[in-house]
């Protein structure tokens, strides 16, 4: 039970400034007689908790991890590729987690389908939670760089496939080139601040 309450708090604290910006575009969207499905917006909050499950999986580290960890770089980054025991499982695991980041990107809004985007994206995504990382006392290493944006890749050409069989375009829309990372932003910046683990737990059992 305690755990599930450490769960609802973290996702919270991303999704309700995700629903918050969500409704923002929406609203501008509707002024600019731009109109989106319920499909639509049903795979954006998809792709929402996606990025928080992400988030989550991969540990990226807060402003009270800087305060309790102070933020101490020793021995942390593995530049070297694949220099170190091979892990084949590890290795898939971080395939794996970002096809749904190639497949949903372009599925959701067509300026992205490109294979140029997908990959600057999932490189860039990928780095940026490697690098938070190291806020939390944990370590960076360049091969789960390299398989994340490798899967970001498989999950494009399975997004190309996807549009081939079905001989048509998922329904998207011409959305402004920067609302997906906005979105990513809002959800990182809401945990980054509002995810207090360790207050939490001392509120939870009174230590």
């Amino acid at each position: 039970m305690d755990n599930l309450l450490f769960i609802g708090y973290e996702f919270l604290t991303a999704f309700v400034p995700f629903i918050v910006t969500f409704l923002i575009f929406n609203n501008m969207n509707k002024r600019k007689g731009i109109l989106t499905s319920r499909i639509h917006c049903g795979i954006t909050i998809a792709f929402a908790i996606y990025i928080i499950s992400v988030f989550y999986f991969t540990g990226t580290g807060t402003l009270y991890d800087i305060l309790h960890y102070r933020f101490e770089i020793t021995q942390k980054i593995n530049f070297m590729p694949f220099s170190n025991e091979i892990d084949i499982v590890a290795y898939l695991q971080n395939i794996v987690l970002f096809i749904p980041f190639g497949i949903l990107l372009p599925f959701l809004w067509k300026k992205q389908d490109k294979v140029l985007y997908i990959l600057v994206s999932g490189f860039s995504f990928s780095m940026f939670i490697e690098i938070t990382q190291l806020l939390n006392n944990r370590s960076t290493d360049i091969d789960d760089l390299i398989l994340n944006t490798i899967g970001g890749l498989i999950g494009y050409g399975i997004y190309k496939m996807f549009t081939c069989v079905i001989k048509s375009e998922p329904e998207s829309y011409d959305c402004c080139k920067w609302e997906p990372i906005i979105y990513i932003g809002v959800m990182f910046m809401g945990r980054f601040l509002l995810f207090n683990e360790f207050g939490f737990a001392k509120l939870l059992y009174g230590f």
